[in-house]
């Protein structure tokens, strides 16, 4: 595994961290879990401002500047400047798949999916898809693993020379949702390109 995937986990482990909440409980974060039940929008925006504070705080990409929605950048969702060296940036794409729900509207297909892969594209240096997936409730009509689910559309979505052949799903952690008997299944999933 490489220096860049290893911060990359690190990045995602601390933010696992933020979305189980109490640690002792695994009890989620309450705002996530308005963001959760609203839709994938505010969850998605919540993770963006959380993955800079992260990375702010535990100095992961050290003396680089950090950028939010960096318009001369692709309009990255976190793009991250590497001492001015354009080769060494880092462009990081979050899309969150909600799956499914009884209102299926907030779901992500993979339209966008493939429209962020295309911005991602034209950049230099590394780049990075994060994807967080979550099971809105037991009845979801597609999956995140599988040969149908998303994650093999996005790994055809990115050419096979593109591709990190190192990047791998993360393990999915659970989270207690109030008002619910079982808990909620979140994934931390990402690619490198």
């Amino acid at each position: 595994m490489s220096d860049f995937e290893e911060k990359i986990k690190r990045m995602l482990k601390c933010l696992e961290e933020k979305i189980a909440g109490k640690k002792e409980k695994k009890e989620i974060n309450k705002g996530i879990e308005v963001c959760m039940k609203q839709g994938s929008r505010n969850f998605e925006n919540w993770i963006q401002v959380e993955l800079v504070a992260i990375l702010k705080e535990n100095k992961i990409f050290k003396n680089d500047d950090i950028r939010v929605e960096a318009r001369n950048h692709g309009n990255a969702d976190i793009f991250i400047d590497h001492l001015g060296c354009e080769k060494e940036s880092i462009a990081i794409e979050i899309k969150v798949a909600r799956l499914g729900g009884k209102d299926l509207s907030h779901a992500v297909p993979i339209g966008p999916i493939k429209k962020d892969i295309e911005k991602l594209r034209e950049l230099k240096g590394k780049r990075v898809l994060l994807c967080v997936a979550y099971k809105a409730d037991d009845s979801f009509e597609k999956s995140w693993e599988g040969e149908n689910g998303y994650r093999k559309e996005i790994e055809r979505c990115i050419k096979k020379d593109e591709l990190d052949p190192k990047s791998s799903p993360c393990p999915s952690f659970k989270v207690k949702v109030e008002g619910r008997d079982n808990e909620v299944e979140v994934l931390l999933d990402y690619f490198i390109f």
